[in-house]
């Protein structure tokens, strides 16, 4: 089963201080581990004087099998890589970016040692800043999460990694978890709650996240989208909630609401697209409080709003948001 094998590599990461939800880290100006042929993910060797900072990302996705509606679990791990000012991960992406002077692809980024270059890079306790490099060669599109260092050593693996689903566990009689999974897999995930994180483990849990200037963001993938395009763009002027943005050789018709989203044309291609002003487009605190407010509304028994309660707090307390 996969969750079997999930709880063998979790368990090699954490012996190996691959730290928490977010994050773990390996910081260091001189000689971190080499890379395996076996593991490309870890931390390869920096040249002498290079200043490095490694944190591991590492989570637990789920789904629902094909067949069936029974869930799956699998492990995620990335390597974010700060290494002279310099921003890399193991993985590349397939958006873009356009601002009103340039334009961001991520589907084909320069690769080294140390995984796709995406730009510059910066990173203290309090903040991670990227700069996407633009197809003229400018690093300025800037996002950054602001976020808060933990010390999580000795910490139980789900609350930090998966706090919702530490919380299910804990909470089978009032979720729907023990009705889409098998019990093997489920006395497994019992077993995950046990582990612990050794000492020395950090992560890093995101607080904010924000932008220095106005964007459009597109999945360059998903370019058949010209019959939504012609309809928003037919019904711009006689629709006051259409926008028409002109962003860098990009032509775009969106529509106002929570979210501003609707659709791009460039180089010919037909993209869906979201629209970002400037400034913080996302609070941990100001989410979590809106799901308090939110529950408060639901009609739910005394103990069920509490045992719901509970489950927001620990989300607030994990290293996954």
């Amino acid at each position: 089963m996969k969750v079997q094998i999930l709880t063998l590599c979790i368990s090699a990461l954490l012996l190996s201080a691959c730290g928490g939800g977010g994050s773990s880290n390996s910081e260091s100006p001189t000689t971190p581990a080499g890379p395996s042929p076996e593991n490309p993910q870890q931390p390869t060797q920096p040249k002498p004087n290079t200043t490095l900072q490694q944190w591991h990302l590492i989570d637990l996705e789920e789904d629902y099998t094909s067949s069936s509606l029974l869930r799956e679990f699998e492990l995620y791990s990335n390597v974010l890589s700060f290494v002279n000012g310099k921003f890399y991960t193991l993985e590349d992406d397939d958006a873009m970016y356009f601002t009103e002077d340039a334009v961001y692809k991520l589907d084909n980024l320069p690769k080294g040692k140390y995984g796709y270059e995406y730009g510059a890079g910066t990173i203290t306790d309090e903040a991670m800043t990227i700069r996407l490099r633009s197809t003229l060669g400018k690093e300025q599109l800037a996002f950054t999460n602001y976020i808060k260092k933990i010390d999580i050593s000795g910490n139980a693996l789900l609350t930090r990694l998966q706090p919702e689903l530490h919380w299910e566990l804990n909470h089978l009689s009032l979720d729907e978890l023990k009705r889409n999974i098998s019990i093997q897999d489920l006395n497994t995930l019992h077993g995950l709650q046990k582990l612990k994180f050794p000492q020395g483990s950090m992560c890093l849990q995101r607080q904010a996240y924000a932008n220095n200037q106005a964007y459009i963001a597109v999945d360059a993938d998903d370019d058949q989208e010209q019959q939504g395009f012609l309809a928003y763009a037919k019904q711009y002027g006689t629709d006051p909630d259409i926008l028409k943005l002109t962003y860098m050789n990009s032509t775009s018709y969106l529509k106002k609401g929570n979210y501003t989203w609707g659709y791009t044309q460039y180089e010919n291609r037909y993209y869906l697209s979201e629209y970002n002003e400037k400034g913080i487009e996302y609070s941990v605190a100001d989410d979590l409080e809106q799901q308090r407010q939110q529950l408060q509304q639901r009609d739910l028994t005394a103990a069920e709003k509490a045992a719901r309660l509970e489950l927001i707090d620990q989300i607030a307390e994990g290293c996954t948001y």
